[in-house]
């Protein structure tokens, strides 16, 4: 397969025509050209994170980025449901791992989330590596459409927003299980759905109170204790496979 680029010009009200010119971005054209090695006549694929595709070729340069040609557009619906992940960030490196695995298993919007128990101050560096990890995530897995990183919110406006969704589910211990017999069926006309993971120390009462006071209710998806990226990646491949 050839390598993958985000090109935001395909993003117009109309796909871009056959043999269109398109300029790719200073990163982009520098991981094509100082680290891929590519050159005039490279077979590329892009993608502008809103679901279009583009199967293209290197045709030359413009001001030290690459010039490509659009050889055929392809456009992808979004999945179904539309599904955010409001996770409490783990500390380090796990956060732009918990980044990569949920964009290679559908999450369409992660939710900083800040809790009473996290530990991890979400910082404008922090998610501008979150978008880094979702961008070569989508790369990599050849997903049309970005995971996009929301602003941070805490657990009573994540609820009050989930609210809103035709299905919102808080990661808790202590809550009785979504039988798997019952999830299809939940979901089959589903349009947007809810997950709230919280920190590894857990969610507080008064948070665990807020969200069932939107709502919100809870779901165990495991006898023990996960860790973040665990928990979260987990839900999210349970209810995309539900619905696969």
């Amino acid at each position: 397969m050839p390598p993958r680029f985000l090109c935001p010009p395909l993003a117009r009200p109309a796909p871009a025509p056959p043999d269109a010119l398109v300029q790719l971005s200073a990163d982009e054209s520098h991981h094509a050209l100082r680290v891929l090695r590519l050159d005039v006549g490279d077979a590329i694929e892009l993608f502008d994170g809103a679901g279009q595709t583009a199967r293209a070729r290197i045709v030359g340069r413009d001001g030290g980025r690459v010039v490509g040609q659009i050889a055929s557009v392809a456009t992808q619906p979004p999945p179904r449901p539309h599904l955010t992940v409001a996770v409490a960030l783990p500390k380090g490196p796990r956060a732009e791992d918990l980044a990569n695995q949920l964009t290679q298993l559908g999450a369409d919007v992660l939710v900083p989330l800040v809790c009473a128990f996290g530990v991890v101050k979400v910082k404008p560096n922090k998610l501008d590596r979150l978008e880094r990890a979702a961008l070569a995530a989508a790369k990599q897995c050849r997903r049309a459409h970005l995971m996009r990183i929301a602003p941070p919110l805490n657990v009573a406006q994540a609820a009050q927003q989930a609210a809103a969704a035709t299905h919102a589910r808080l990661l808790h211990p202590d809550a009785p299980p979504w039988p798997s017999t019952t999830i299809t069926a939940d979901l089959a006309h589903a349009q947007n759905l809810w997950l709230l993971v919280g920190p590894e120390g857990g969610f507080s009462p008064d948070e665990v109170a807020s969200a069932r006071s939107h709502g919100v209710r809870a779901w165990r998806i495991a006898d023990h204790v996960l860790r973040i990226e665990t928990a979260a990646a987990a839900a999210v491949a349970i209810v995309r496979h539900a619905l696969g």
